[in-house]
């Protein structure tokens, strides 16, 4: 078995302005990858729509591009020992 198992919890928080290195996460990671093509069968076309309308790197009405925009991700990371 593994031993011993730990797990930590980090809480990433960013707000606007975003500087490059959490911009490019946030769009590429959360955005792009996380919350992107693959969900686009689970959700309804109005409502994919309007993720691609506040997600899509290339929308006028990207919520990264708003100065208001807040993030609090959480990020869980286990390890353990074989």
């Amino acid at each position: 078995g593994l031993t011993p198992v730990t797990m930590r919890t980090y809480v990433l928080e960013r707000r606007s302005p975003l500087d490059p290195a959490a911009h490019d996460y946030i769009q590429q990671t959360v955005f792009s990858r996380n919350w992107g093509d693959r969900l686009q069968e689970l959700l309804s076309a109005d409502d994919w729509a309007e993720r691609t309308r506040l997600c899509d790197e290339g929308s006028p009405d990207n919520v990264l591009r708003s100065p208001d925009y807040y993030c609090l991700y959480p990020i869980s990371v286990f390890s353990a020992r074989a």
